[in-house]
């Protein structure tokens, strides 16, 4: 472990001013920072503060040795303020320097999987815990929650939400965090199976460490790429899919999705659709009507995938955070102070991060580069990029090549104090600014966030700011199958397991090789394989004429040929049997909709509302929760024909 030099070695006045707001190290060291550093009574700027008593103030040194930091503490008599400001000043920098070594010690010994599967292993998450420790959010206070709780309130939530937010406010909590944009209709699939993953595993952690541990659902709606929510689709009756885009007449680009409003017009257009093109069901009718509800009395996308998510899993406990919300935007106030103190050098991490995975083989997943600020200003109700210019920092509206403004350090820090809210963190240090300003023990990431949590691990970036990372849990991946499409794979002979390792070409030559014409492509294979003999057997009687240049590459120009034109005719066999066969061909491509809609994962197109809820109800959320696998490495394939214990 290095814990780097040109980091731990500043000391200029707005750090400290940073570094005052961190937290204390561990449990029993750093005690009486905490205390100098949060008491309502301390200010550092007081000019005539007069002490009667003695203060106990840490005044050794800190040693720190792999994965542990002690500071030993003795009393000092202080009776000036003039002698404690500089003595708190000094120890504020002391403190979040040993905070950074000694989480960055804590990460680099821990040596354990990011994905604990199978199981859960207690001394993983001990060690997950004692990494949280050090490094703890602080407990949430009355005021702060109840900001939370009017959020939650807003969007319906029942009583098992608000008892698991009073836990936030108890020392010893633990929080299971998962995330998305605000998608419509809490789309796609995979979003809803991250809160549930969150719901399950907060369950699972609490019995393993018996402490209470909350789950979180992260709603992304400062993002302002409208593209990647303003689409929904569905599957009509003949099992086709339909897509239907959200576009908003007041909409700006650069917009957050939580000011996009809702218009409740469109979106009852869009269930109108759906109740006309997909067959009665005893369902449907209220389906529909309640979600129609939830969107006349949402004010904006935020407030209304809020509502949607709560009517689906706020019976199971599910706590909503938002990132506008006041408290939340105060305390992620200490890690951008911390980014406009140090222009540019956690930009400089990612980069150096970056050229070690190219050099190592690896394809970064985060490309920054060396001007860009990480975060962005809101100006004109727009979110607006920062860039490093010249020592200042420049202000881009959405579309324009010119900044608005250019800002010195001294002005953002001042706006920071005086309008955080006007602050919105990017991609790079959103995961910090949630695992800082909430108790996250683990957070439920897919396998794009996986890679770029990686990146920011190797980069070092949780240990700069000072922030304990929390644990990666892989999201699961489900694969919903209804009746018919299961009695449809049924009749072709097709396993489970094709559905489960993806192999979405076996399944569609198995829809072909269940026809009258099947046994032509036998003979396709048959021919493919003989073809293969006849090239192997033709390059060795060249004998060393096979080897030279000239000839050898001719060889795989005429072998690459051959297969080219193989594949071209199985295609073209395969597509004259299906013309010739009506039914199988229905057959095949209803599974495909609903397996493949548009020719990707069911999880990232279709949202849970139709088919599934319009079939099968509030029912579907419960069942879909208990059959969730948490250690499931491959896709798991769910049969909704047992929901009710028999086929429907």
């Amino acid at each position: 472990m290095v814990c780097r030099s040109d980091q731990s070695d500043r000391s200029d006045q707005s750090d400290r001013a940073d570094q005052s707001a961190s937290f204390p190290i561990h449990q029993s060291a750093l005690s009486v920072g905490w205390a100098l550093a949060h008491h309502s009574v301390f200010s550092p700027q007081s000019s005539s503060l007069s002490l009667q008593s003695s203060v106990l103030i840490t005044q050794s040194s800190v040693l720190i040795t792999q994965s542990s930091v002690l500071i030993t503490q003795s009393s000092v008599l202080i009776t000036q303020s003039s002698v404690l400001t500089p003595l708190f000043s000094k120890f504020a920098g002391l403190a979040f320097r040993a905070r950074c070594c000694y989480i960055e010690s804590m990460n680099e010994a821990r040596s354990l999987p990011q994905d604990p599967y199978p199981g859960a292993a207690v001394s993983f998450w001990r060690a997950a815990c004692a990494l949280r420790d050090a490094g703890p959010s602080p407990p949430w206070t009355p005021p702060e929650l109840d900001a939370l709780m009017a959020f939650n309130a807003a969007a319906g939530a029942p009583a098992a939400v608000f008892g698991q937010l009073e836990r936030l406010g108890d020392s010893r909590s633990l929080a299971v965090v998962a995330g998305q944009q605000a998608g419509l209709f809490v789309s796609p699939l995979y979003a809803l199976y991250k809160a549930m993953a969150a719901v399950k595993w907060a369950r699972r952690l609490e019995a393993l460490l018996e402490r209470p541990v909350v789950p979180v659902f992260w709603i992304a709606s400062e993002d302002h790429d409208f593209e990647e929510v303003r689409r929904a689709h569905y599957l009509d009756r003949e099992g086709k899919a339909v897509s239907w885009t959200y576009t908003p007449s007041s909409y700006r680009e650069g917009l957050s999705i939580y000011d996009i409003q809702m218009d409740s017009g469109q979106l009852a257009g869009f269930l109108q659709s759906i109740a006309e093109d997909t067959h009665p069901t005893e369902f449907k009718e209220e389906t529909l009507a309640s979600w129609r509800r939830m969107g006349e009395t949402s004010p904006d996308l935020e407030g209304f995938f809020a509502k949607g998510l709560i009517a689906l899993l706020g019976e199971q406990g599910l706590v909503l955070a938002s990132p506008r919300l006041a408290p939340i935007r105060k305390r992620a106030a200490r890690v951008l102070r911390r980014e406009i103190s140090h222009p540019g050098e956690s930009t400089g991490l990612i980069i150096a991060a970056g050229r070690t995975m190219e050099a190592e083989g690896e394809k970064p997943p985060v490309h920054r580069r060396g001007d860009e600020a990480n975060f962005f200003l809101y100006r004109e109700g727009l979110r607006c990029k920062v860039t490093l210019e010249n020592g200042r920092f420049a202000v881009f509206l959405p579309g324009y090549a010119e900044p608005l403004e250019r800002l010195t350090q001294a002005d953002l820090l001042r706006e920071l104090d005086q309008h955080p809210a006007n602050f919105s963190p990017n991609v790079i240090l959103r995961s910090i600014v949630q695992d800082h300003v909430l108790p996250v023990v683990a957070m439920v990431a897919g396998p794009g966030e996986r890679d770029y949590l990686a990146m920011l691990d190797k980069a070092g970036v949780y240990p700069w700011f000072g922030v304990a990372p929390s644990r990666v849990l892989a999201r699961p991946r489900l694969l919903l199958v209804e009746p018919r499409v299961e009695r449809h794979l049924a009749k072709a002979g097709i396993p489970e397991s094709l559905l489960a390792e993806e192999n979405w070409e076996a399944v569609v030559e198995a829809f072909i090789r269940s026809t009258d014409h099947g046994a032509a492509l036998d003979a396709l294979d048959a021919w493919r394989l003989r073809q293969t003999d006849a090239f192997s057997n033709f390059s060795r009687q060249l004998g060393a004429l096979a080897d030279k240049p000239e000839v050898s590459s001719a060889l795989a120009r005429t072998a690459s040929a051959h297969e080219e034109a193989t594949d071209r005719l199985g295609k073209r066999l395969r597509d004259t049997i299906l013309t010739g066969q009506e039914t199988v061909a229905a057959q095949e491509d209803r599974c495909m909709q609903s397996l493949r809609p548009l020719g990707l994962p069911q999880e990232r197109v279709l949202g849970p509302l139709a088919p599934f809820l319009v079939n099968y109800g509030g029912g579907l959320i419960p069942w879909i929760l208990e059959h969730m696998d948490l250690d499931a490495r491959n896709l798991q394939v769910l049969h909704l024909s047992r929901i009710r214990g028999k086929e429907t």
